[in-house]
């Protein structure tokens, strides 16, 4: 094929020399176009193709492609010559390599009758690899296979690992076929099976020998260890310290020679257990006893155990003493491990064995960690029980760092930390409860004994360990408690000398009893009349012979207590000895402890809010008694109320620390008493503008000024008894019913005599108020009062009205100039103003506060005989002669005053005190404010409890 494709190309050049030489690159051209168009023959190695046509010729027809020139048509080759020889070159020794290989194998064979194993090999490779039919090749592979499983087989039994200790294997049977698998160990048996089956292969390899060497070794070790066994068995004792050393090192010569052997050999293990048991009989004899651990007892028996050591020994004897005390120990550990929570008692006791005691490092490791936490957390808590310095522990802190420990652990110091932390979490809640006005009352004892106690336990046990903010609290309100206590003014025993005076107090300062008793008799310095003793019996009474006044014999006390002032001067000994000032100062702003708890306070603040109303109260009247207008014996009676007051009381009363009303009041009364009683010559007169009415045509002076026109004259009009009047009957409301009533008094006659006209309400103007305003005359007190137009505001009337408009007023006039009206008590529902003068002028006469007068009275010294001599007016009396109008006079009297100095004793300085408390309401029993308090020697509701400091 190559020689003629080499001269068909040949003679195509030849013939045709235009035509050019292409390599054909259409590998992926169908092969009906590699077909001849004439010959139909397959165009592999090389075709002629042209442009013009898709269709290709062989090289023989070439010429009947086509017409063209031979310029465009080519010859495409598949290979060039030079390709074409060289695939000749393969192909032709790819056909001798099966002829080569069977001469190999023939040679390979015919040198030796036992061939390597590794030419064997290779030929089988080879063999395989050749792509035609070998009859040599199938038997050559059985071999190779046979061999490589032997050698596999002697590679396995080489490299198998000893191991510490054997067990006997029962010989098997050499026609059992032999496990190769690595799992088990080859014996010497199974070494002369591989050496035998090697011998039926007929081949020869490197690991024949080796396989030989080790079976020789083998065969040398069970003489060897025969022999040795033997001498064992000779001398079983072993007492021989010599024959233990050779017996020994002839062992471990043995043994290495064994070990060196990868075969299992059955007297190996039994080499080896002598060789173990004069070890152990030699670590027995060195053995230290104060330094075994648990697992190096355990080690022992067992070897002991495996070496067949008999129990005689007495080292084996102490090694189970020893496991049996290290198993507890193990078992105490194994229950601290499994407990939940840890007590450090029992880690204390792991940490505190002898040394001689045998232990698990690992689980004493294990124990000492847990120790080491439980120590560091009972250093935290003695720290928070007893913080260095001043540093006091917080209970938020401690409260965690025994939730933290408690979890784990049970720790005694944190214990007694949990057990003084409940104390001071106790106190703080109970302190907090107090402060907040919530603690429970008990029967058995105050509060303020209870907090006494408290701070006691608290100040020997708590304070210098935790920081109990409430309780500093509370203890300062109880300090400053004590320092108010103590700083009062009354006398011991304090609570019962303030009882007895809060029960006068009440008794004297009611609101109902402001004003003076109207019975006659009571004139006495008690509060019961004096009354004239029954027909035919003499009286005991005691009359004052300056004031005329009768006492009973026990309340008179040598003279007037009204008109002698040794009485009000200090001359004469008192229990209550302090000034109304000292009172008023002890509600000066105390802690809540002593507002919520102390009833003495309560009491101290309802005296001092009696006694501020009181000394109001009398203030107005002297200023009222102050005026030379005012100074009539109608106000003895209410003088001597007044003193009566001061007199239950017993203590000197007044805005000032140097004044005395009791004083003031003793002098007024002598004064007051002194004075001739003169009649009233003539009571007050309105002058109303409907009075200068003229007299209509009809003959009336009517209220209408003339408007009214009657339908009949006859029936319509009216005539007043008094002033003889005529008046339209429907202006002054009364029903016409035919006849006109014989005894009438007219609206203006009526409201002169200050009595209520019994038609329609009459309002009385002044003429300068405007009525849409509300503001009017008060024609009933005026006429009382007897001073001045009393003015007042009114609301819408319920029904019609009559307005009468005043022109002037005219008031009583007598000899003294006294007048019979009394003094108004101070307070919102009085509106009267006081005037001396008669005209309408808004002009009055001021009322002074003590402050504002120079109070000279107390200093008035008069006899102390029952007969009071009549002294001038004193210095209170007088009056300046100054008016403000009656807007600034209210408000003067509203003024609150500057609040006093106290002088309190061992200091330095005067205090400003604070203002007074706000007036008890009068409508209000003064019981009521003690409801729910109570002293610090009164009982409370409940009891301490028992598991906590009280």
């Amino acid at each position: 094929m190559h020689e003629r494709e080499k001269r068909l190309r040949s003679e195509v050049r030849k013939k045709h020399e235009s035509l050019a030489l292409y390599e054909d690159r259409n590998e992926g051209t169908e092969e009906d176009q590699y077909q001849c168009l004439v010959c139909k023959s397959f165009c592999y190695l090389s075709r002629v193709t042209c442009e013009c046509t898709p269709s290709v010729a062989c090289l023989s027809h070439a010429d009947s492609l086509c017409e063209c020139d031979d310029k465009v048509r080519k010859i495409k080759v598949r290979y060039w010559e030079y390709q074409m020889s060289v695939l000749v070159a393969d192909t032709t020794t790819c056909a001798n390599i099966p002829y080569d290989w069977r001469l190999t194998l023939a040679k390979t064979l015919a040198e030796s009758p036992t061939p390597a194993f590794r030419m064997l090999k290779h030929l089988a490779i080879e063999g395989d690899k050749i792509n035609y039919p070998l009859p040599e090749l199938a038997n050559l592979k059985k071999c190779v296979e046979r061999g490589e499983l032997w050698i596999t087989n002697v590679g396995n039994m080489l490299r198998q690992k000893k191991e510490s200790r054997r067990k006997k294997r029962v010989k098997k049977d050499l026609s059992t076929p032999i496990d190769d698998g690595e799992g088990k160990e080859k014996t010497l048996a199974d070494a002369e099976a591989l050496l035998a089956e090697v011998a039926h292969l007929g081949f020869d390899a490197p690991e024949i020998a080796v396989l030989t060497s080790v079976i020789e070794q083998a065969k040398e070790f069970r003489v060897r260890a025969s022999t040795l066994l033997e001498r064992v068995q000779t001398n079983p004792t072993w007492e021989d310290a010599a024959f233990r050393e050779g017996l020994y090192a002839e062992s471990q010569d043995l043994m290495k020679l064994g070990w060196s052997i990868s075969l299992a050999l059955d007297e190996m293990d039994e080499v080896n257990i002598i060789v173990k048991k004069l070890e152990l009989m030699a670590q027995l004899d060195s053995l230290q006893e104060d330094s075994l651990t648990l697992s190096e007892v355990r080690l022992h028996l067992e070897h002991a155990k495996v070496c067949g050591l008999t129990d005689e020994h007495p080292i084996l004897e102490f090694l189970r003493r020893k496991e049996v005390v290290g198993e507890l120990w193990e078992k105490k550990a194994n229950e601290i491990f499994e407990a939940k929570v840890k007590n450090l008692r029992e880690l204390d006791s792991f940490a505190d064995l002898p040394s001689a005691h045998p232990v698990d490092a690992s689980v004493l490791a294990k124990i000492l960690a847990i120790r080491a936490k439980a120590k560091e957390l009972e250093r935290q808590a003695k720290y928070l029980m007893f913080p260095e310095g001043t540093k006091r522990t917080k209970l938020a802190d401690a409260q965690r760092l025994i939730a933290k420990a408690e979890k784990d652990y049970d720790i005694p110091a944190v214990t007694e930390l949990r057990r003084v932390l409940d104390f001071a979490v106790d106190l703080e809640s109970r302190c907090e409860a107090v402060l907040n006005k919530k603690h429970p009352q008990s029967e058995s004892e105050s509060v303020f004994d209870a907090v006494r106690k408290w701070r006691a336990y608290a100040d020997e046990h708590l304070v210098n360990k935790f920081h109990l903010p409430q309780y500093e609290m509370l203890k300062s309100q109880l300090d400053q408690h004590d320092k108010w206590y103590n700083r009062l003014p009354f006398p011991k025993p304090r609570r019962d000398h303030v009882e007895l005076l809060y029960k006068d107090v009440a008794d004297c300062t009611r609101a109902e009893d402001d004003a003076a008793p109207t019975e006659e008799y009571c004139t006495c310095i008690c509060t019961l009349p004096v009354r004239p003793p029954p027909p035919g019996t003499v009286s005991d009474a005691v009359q004052c012979d300056h004031c005329l006044a009768r006492f009973h014999p026990q309340c008179a006390g040598g003279s007037c207590p009204f008109c002698d002032y040794h009485h009000w001067n200090g001359s004469l000994h008192r229990t209550r000895y302090y000034h109304s000032f000292d009172v008023l100062a002890c509600v000066r702003p105390v802690p809540d402890l002593t507002r919520n708890y102390s009833r003495l306070w309560k009491q101290i603040e309802f005296i001092a809010t009696r006694l501020a109303r009181l000394q109001n109260i009398i203030t107005h009247f002297l200023a009222f008694a102050a005026q030379s207008s005012n100074q009539r014996p109608e106000i003895i009676p209410q003088v001597r109320h007044y003193m009566r007051k001061l007199f239950r009381i017993q203590l000197a009363i007044s805005p000032k620390p140097n004044v005395s009303y009791g004083l003031d009041l003793s002098g007024l009364h002598r004064i007051l008493a002194s004075q001739k009683k003169a009649k009233r010559r003539k009571r007050g007169r309105f002058v109303f503008k409907q009075e200068s009415e003229k007299v209509a045509p009809d003959g009336t002076q009517c209220l209408c000024r003339n408007n009214y026109i009657p339908m009949r004259a006859d029936r319509d009009s009216v005539k007043c008894l008094n002033c003889t009047k005529t008046f339209h009957s429907p202006c002054v409301y009364l029903q016409s019913n035919g006849s006109a009533p014989t005894e009438w008094i007219c609206p203006i006659c009526t409201t002169k005599k200050g009595k209520t006209y019994r038609g329609v309400e009459v309002r009385v103007k002044a003429p300068d108020d405007n009525p849409f305003d509300g503001i009017f005359v008060d024609y009933k007190k005026t006429l009382e009062m007897n001073r001045d137009l009393v003015k007042v505001s009114m609301g819408e009337p319920n029904g019609p009205f009559i307005i009468l408009d005043v022109i002037q007023f005219f008031p009583a006039e007598d000899s003294h100039n006294v007048q019979s009206s009394l003094p108004p008590l101070p307070g919102p529902a009085s509106h009267a103003t006081y005037q001396p003068s008669t005209s309408f002028s808004h002009q009055t006469t001021p009322t002074w506060t003590p402050s504002d007068m120079p109070l000279q009275s107390s200093r008035i010294q008069t006899p102390t005989s029952g007969s009071m001599q009549t002294n001038t007016l004193p210095a209170i009396i007088a009056i300046p002669a100054s008016s403000l109008n009656d807007r600034e006079a209210i408000q003067s009297l509203q003024k609150k005053r500057k609040a006093s100095m106290e002088l309190i004793p061992g200091d330095e300085k005067r205090r400003k005190p604070d203002l007074l408390p706000p007036p008890v309401p009068l409508n209000r029993n003064p019981r009521d404010l003690f409801d729910l308090t109570v002293d610090e020697a009164l009982p409370l509701t409940s009891s301490p409890r028992p598991d906590r400091p009280t």
